[in-house]
């Protein structure tokens, strides 16, 4: 896990959301999602769930990005909302990586 300052936070959305935006291949957007976006999720969730869920209502690449991250040190109520947010799991094959069996 990252280790964030809380002067960070703001900036690692604004890395996340920029990376995003370049519609990077596969394995770039596995690396965002399972290192900066978990890590902020993990840490500063609650600031960001509002932002998260209004993203992804209206982005399915960020909606997508969401199934990258796993829950780490998230508190069992925020990721209700993450995943919920994120929606059903997509099919294999779209980018981000092999998923464990649940």
């Amino acid at each position: 896990m990252f280790v964030l300052r809380p002067v960070d936070f703001e900036t690692m959305w604004q890395f996340v959301t920029a990376v995003l935006a370049r519609k990077p291949p596969g394995h770039v957007l596995g690396y965002l999602a399972a290192g900066p976006l978990e890590d902020m999720i993990a840490c500063f969730g609650d600031y960001f769930i509002e932002r998260i869920e209004h993203t992804a209502r209206r982005d399915p690449a960020f909606r997508d990005l969401l199934h990258g991250v796993w829950k780490n040190a998230t508190p069992d109520a925020l990721w209700e909302r993450v995943k919920a947010a994120r929606g059903p799991e997509p099919e294999c094959g779209d980018g981000l990586d092999v998923r464990p069996e649940p």
